[in-house]
């Protein structure tokens, strides 16, 4: 019983950690036919704006973080440059903008063919790379010359 009672310790202390460090924050979402901008604004007073061109994206890619009570789904979208922004299923708007990518980047599977591959099983990372230009690029050049 003993060594119960510490694993739910080491439990609650880390859940507390997590709800502490993290201040509460609300996001604005906006895409059209050039560009991903996501805005965030904390409880502190700050503000920060990512915004990603669809034509500067190489790769996305899709995983689980694992929260300890619940799974939280991430996108990341990879630059040229290395950098990357990434947004999570708790950001307004995020099917909306998943379901769009097609549109955006195309070769990129439409979110019914992934979506519950990545979700399913729980707790589990479940990476998948969904998209990546160079690939596309390829993909693109093997159906020219066929």
């Amino acid at each position: 019983m003993k060594h119960t009672l510490g694993w739910w310790k080491r439990q609650w202390l880390k859940l507390r950690e997590q709800w502490s460090s993290k201040p509460q924050e609300s996001w604005n979402v906006a895409f059209d036919d050039c560009e991903l901008i996501a805005s965030r604004l904390t409880m502190r007073p700050e503000v920060g704006t990512s915004t990603v061109r669809w034509d500067e994206v190489t790769q996305v890619s899709v995983f689980k973080r694992d929260l300890t009570t619940i799974d939280q789904i991430c996108v990341r979208f990879r630059r040229a440059d290395g950098s990357a922004f990434e947004f999570t299923e708790d950001v307004p708007r995020f099917l909306e903008v998943i379901a769009a990518l097609p549109q955006y980047l195309p070769g990129c599977p439409a979110l019914g063919t992934w979506y519950l591959d990545v979700m399913q099983p729980p707790f589990e990372a479940n990476y998948r790379v969904l998209w990546d230009r160079e690939d596309a690029i390829e993909g693109h050049r093997v159906e020219a010359s066929a």
